[in-house]
């Protein structure tokens, strides 16, 4: 027999998966996971948590602002998933604004993020944070972001709901029309 959301919540209180929508709060539709689905979903949750493993998620469709969050605020080991936010924040702080150009970064940056290394990565983050217009701290400020990623570690524990909001800015980012367009480019490629 297959367990139910009901068993994880069993072994994390407070936890749930969750529809959410991030269009509007006065939205009408606000998606709900069929039995079937939640079965699926907890399956997945429960195999993760089985071994004393953490998991958080938010799943949202860019199109609608509509999707499932669960344990949105438990921090994790966030790894090279920290990389493409901070060649964003370098984006935004430091080519936008003039203060270095993409071909002094574009060495570290395409290592960093092409071919996750490290050490290239620390070069990138670095070259940012000597040329950006505001800190890293200030800019996570920003974003409604504990600045606490900053200065814990380069690879940082973060949660969902920060991760989501870096992504978002992202997404936002490559989407504007306001946003340098060989900048763009360039992070696309």
């Amino acid at each position: 027999m297959s367990r139910g959301l009901g068993d994880v919540y069993k072994r994390q209180p407070g936890t749930n998966v969750q529809g959410i929508s991030l269009a509007d709060s006065n939205a009408n539709y606000v998606p709900q996971l069929s039995e079937e689905g939640a079965t699926q979903v907890g399956d997945a949750i429960s195999a993760i948590t089985a071994n004393n493993k953490t998991v958080g998620f938010a799943f949202i469709d860019l199109q609608t602002g509509s999707g499932y969050v669960y344990n949105l605020d438990q921090r994790v080991y966030g790894a090279s998933s920290f990389k493409g936010p901070v060649l964003i924040y370098g984006c935004q702080q430091a080519l936008e604004t003039g203060k270095t150009s993409i071909s002094r970064v574009n060495s570290s940056a395409q290592d960093a993020i092409i071919n996750s290394d490290n050490t290239s990565y620390y070069r990138m983050r670095n070259a940012f944070e000597r040329s950006a217009s505001e800190s890293l701290s200030a800019w996570l400020s920003s974003m409604n972001i504990s600045t606490t990623l900053a200065n814990d570690t380069s690879f940082p524990r973060y949660s969902a709901r920060e991760s989501l909001k870096l992504w978002m800015n992202t997404f936002l980012y490559l989407n504007s029309p306001d946003s340098n367009k060989d900048c763009v480019l360039y992070t696309s490629d």
